[in-house]
C-alpha cells in the first residue's frame, strides 16, 4: 500500500486494506506467510481429524477432543470468513466510487467463498437442531480441503483443463450414450425372451448396461453405486483431462 493511499484512508480503512492484503496474499510479507501456513495447517489437521473420527474406537475414546478441536476450527474459519467478507470491500476501492460491495460479492459467490461458508454451516446447524441427525451434512466439513486450493494453482488448472476440453468430454459422453442405446437394444432383442425378468424392456436393459460398466456386474442395486459412478468418471475419460491439464500447464 503506497503512502498516498494510506493517507487517503482512515484508521478503519487502513486496517481493512491490511486485512485484505494479508488474507488474500496481495502482499507477500511475513504476516501473510504466517497466516497462510496457519490456515493451511489447520485445514490439513481438520481433514485428518475427520478421517480419524470415523473410526468408532477412536471416536469413543477421543470424542471430547474431536469436539473441542472442531469447535476451535469453526471459530477460526468463521472469523476468517467474516474478515474476508469485510475486507474484500477494499478490493476495488480507489478505482471507482461506490464499489465496496463489488469485492464482497465476488468473494461470497466465488468457489472459495462457497467452500468457506458451507464447510462451517453443519456445525451451526447442529447447534440449532441438537436432536437432528445431521451426520450427512457434517461430511460437508471435508469441503475444507478445498481451502488449500487458494494457495495452490492445481485446482484452477484442472478446472481450466475441463473447460478447455469440454467439447471432448461432450463427444465422449455422446459416444457412451450411443453405445448404451445400441447394445441395450441388442441385449433386449437377443435375451429378452429367454430372460424376461432381467430384460423386460429396453430401459431395463439400459439399466443393466450402465451398472455393468460401473461395477462389472449388472445384477446389483442402484444406491451402492451412486458414489462409484461419480468416482468412475475419472477412469472413463482420464486421457482427455490429462491432455487438457498438460496443455494448461504448458501455457502457464
Amino acid at each position: 500500500m503506497s503512502e498516498a493511499t494510506a493517507q487517503s484512508l482512515g484508521t478503519v480503512g487502513r486496517i481493512q486494506r491490511r486485512v485484505y492484503e494479508v488474507l488474500d496474499s496481495a502482499v507477500m510479507d511475513r504476516t501473510s506467510k504466517i497466516v497462510e501456513i496457519f490456515i493451511a495447517s489447520l485445514v490439513v489437521a481438520n481433514v485428518v481429524a475427520i478421517i480419524l473420527e470415523s473410526v468408532q474406537s477412536l471416536h469413543d475414546e477421543y470424542e471430547q477432543f474431536f469436539y473441542v478441536f472442531d469447535t476451535f476450527s469453526v471459530i477460526v474459519f468463521s472469523i476468517e470468513y467474516v474478515l474476508r467478507v469485510w475486507s474484500y470491500g477494499r478490493k476495488h476501492m480507489g478505482t471507482e466510487p461506490g464499489l465496496a460491495w463489488k469485492g464482497r460479492k465476488e468473494y461470497i459467490f466465488s468457489m472459495y467463498g462457497m467452500v468457506d461458508f458451507f464447510s462451517t454451516v453443519p456445525f451451526y446447524l447442529q447447534l440449532l437442531f441438537p436432536g437432528a441427525d445431521l451426520r450427512v451434512l457434517r461430511m460437508f466439513r471435508l469441503l475444507r480441503i478445498f481451502k488449500l486450493s487458494r494457495y495452490n494453482s492445481a485446482m484452477d488448472d484442472m478446472f481450466e483443463a475441463i473447460k478447455a476440453e469440454r467439447d471432448s468430454f461432450s463427444s465422449a459422453m455422446f459416444l457412451l450414450f450411443i453405445s448404451c442405446l445400441l447394445f441395450s437394444s441388442l441385449i433386449y432383442i437377443i435375451e429378452g425372451h429367454d430372460q424376461p425378468e432381467v430384460f423386460p424392456s429396453i430401459p431395463a436393459a439400459m439399466h443393466w448396461f450402465i451398472l455393468t460398466i460401473i461395477s462389472g456386474w449388472g445384477n446389483v442395486n442402484w444406491w451402492p453405486l451412486m458414489v462409484t459412478a461419480v468416482c468412475d468418471m475419472g477412469s472413463i475419460i482420464p486421457g482427455i483431462l490429462l491432455i487438457g491439464w498438460l496443455q494448461t500447464l504448458g501455457k502457464n
